[in-house]
Parts: C-alpha cells; sequence; structure tokens
C-alpha cells in the first residue's frame, strides 16, 4: 500500500475538475442560507415564514448583534444580479455590505441598523468578481 502513495500524488495523475457556477435557484437558496447563517436567525421560524411549511423542528441557534429582516429580503431579484458569481463571491458580497453597515454606524455616530435590501444590492454592484 505504501508503494502506491507516491503514483497517487504525481501532480500528473490528480485532475481538477470543472465545478460549474450555480444557476438563478441555486443562487437564490445560497444568498438565503448566507444571510440566515451570517445573522445567526432562527432556522426554524425563518424557513416557515419562507416555505409555509409548518413541519419543521425546532432549530433555532443564538441572537446576533446584527440583524437583518428575511421577510424584507428579495432572493430572486439577488440572484438574478449576480448571475455568475459562486457561492464564495456571495459570501463576500455578504461580508461587504456587513462592513458596510458597521462603518455608517461608526463614522455616524447613529445606531445599528439591520442589513436590507438596498445594502445588498449596493455591494453587488461594488464588487468585482476575481
Amino acid at each position: 500500500m505504501a508503494d502506491l502513495a507516491p503514483d497517487i500524488i504525481k501532480s500528473s495523475h490528480i485532475q481538477t475538475l470543472p465545478i460549474p457556477k450555480p444557476n438563478e435557484a441555486e443562487r437564490a437558496d445560497i444568498w438565503m442560507v448566507q444571510l440566515m447563517d451570517r445573522f445567526k436567525s432562527d432556522w426554524s421560524s425563518d424557513l416557515r415564514n419562507l416555505t409555509n411549511d409548518t413541519n419543521l423542528g425546532d432549530v433555532s441557534s443564538a441572537e446576533s448583534s446584527e440583524a437583518i429582516e428575511l421577510s424584507m429580503i428579495d432572493f430572486m431579484e439577488l440572484s438574478r444580479r449576480t448571475d455568475g458569481f459562486s457561492g464564495g463571491d456571495i459570501h463576500k458580497v455578504l461580508e461587504r455590505a456587513a462592513f458596510d453597515r458597521l462603518r455608517k454606524k461608526i463614522t455616524g455616530g447613529q445606531p445599528m441598523q439591520p442589513i436590507n435590501q438596498q445594502d445588498l444590492l449596493k455591494a453587488i454592484g461594488n464588487y468585482q468578481q476575481p
């Protein structure tokens, strides 16, 4: 078995597999999961509201000091505006929106406001894909 290891790890034997970019529906799902994960939302409550599924168990997680009103987010619009983005790109856009909101709080001396659709659209517009 030890004799196989050098053959397996030779770079000529390792092939890269192309990973397709997510389609519109998949990007909408990525947005939803990223936003719920980022802001530690009550998954069961949010999923019930977004999917009208009342059979979900209690899978709530800790509260976060950051806030977002998920019912006010149009995931399909975000998905349409991020055509060609990967899940990693979407994550970076969300981080940018969160930092921009925090910057407004620090520089403006205003209380922290929830991230909204406009914040996300602005971050999408400012994002440059690698």
